[in-house]
């Protein structure tokens, strides 16, 4: 959904996207909002030599990301690409930051916009925003939902000046369905147990727990102590 929601703002500046290229497969809902939307401009592609070609034969000169968790190397250094990411950065580069954030206990998460370089998420900023959560708990679509809103609407009217920001840190890894998994160590800590269960109660891996040899799905702190009370 995050290409539908820069093209509604790209509107309010009276700029049309040449075309939507998503790498990946989406539901069936958003398809249809996307196909309203954009029509023949829905493009699904992941190979980025393909998409390069048809870049260069409309003549683009601007190419947006977001939410892409494909790694680009040919077109970065063709064409002026920018990519907004789910952090404020240089705090959690990489991927799943919302997540990685949530699971730290986090409550000031931020959304940026950069330019693509050869170093992931390493690019002169142009744009961030931070927001602060009162949440005891906090799960992903809540967060992202509020980050997105932080974009404003003249966004693509304004101009913006390339910061070159000194980049600490590491960067963060894909969250993987196993990680979903409650282990024996996740019980030394009460609040960051709470945080995983919330975090993951609305991804699709909700978190589990092996008892008796069974997969048991948690969808609360509460199910999981009435699971562990039974014998």
């Amino acid at each position: 959904d995050g290409p539908l929601l820069l093209t509604n703002i790209m509107k309010n500046s009276k700029l049309i996207p040449e075309f939507i290229i998503l790498n990946k497969k989406i539901n069936k809902n958003l398809t249809i909002k996307y196909k309203k939307s954009f029509n023949q401009k829905l493009i699904f592609q992941k190979n980025e030599k393909k998409i390069f070609e048809k870049i260069k034969k409309n003549k683009i000169n601007l190419v947006l990301l977001i939410f892409s968790n494909q790694i680009l190397k040919i077109i970065p250094n063709k064409i002026k690409t920018y990519n907004f990411h789910l952090s404020y950065l240089p705090k959690y580069k990489g991927r799943h930051p919302i997540h990685w954030g949530i699971l730290n206990g986090e409550k000031s998460f931020g959304i940026s916009c950069h330019k693509v370089t050869k170093k992931i998420d390493n690019g002169p900023i142009i744009w961030r925003k931070k927001i602060y959560f009162k949440k005891k708990y906090l799960d992903f679509k809540y967060v992202r939902k509020n980050l997105l809103k932080l974009i404003p609407n003249d966004f693509f009217s304004k101009k913006f000046k390339e910061k070159n920001i000194f980049f600490t840190g590491h960067y963060f890894r894909k969250i993987k369905p196993s990680d979903s998994r409650i282990l024996k160590l996740d019980f030394l800590n009460k609040e960051y147990l709470k945080r995983k269960i919330f975090l993951f109660s609305v991804t699709n891996y909700r978190c589990y727990i092996y008892k008796n040899k069974k997969k048991n799905f948690i969808k609360s702190y509460k199910n999981l102590y009435n699971l562990l009370k039974k014998n």
